[in-house]
């Protein structure tokens, strides 16, 4: 298992964006719509 450890710059933002990162709801959303995600 390889786990993504963003950090938090000085203003609170992400330095990058991992790949389902808060995008739980449009996967879930695409799987029941399209079988697929």
């Amino acid at each position: 298992m390889i786990v993504d450890t963003p950090e938090l710059d000085e203003e609170g933002r992400l330095d990058y964006w991992p790949k389902q990162f808060f995008d739980e709801w449009k996967n879930s959303l695409d799987q029941l719509l399209y079988g697929g995600g």
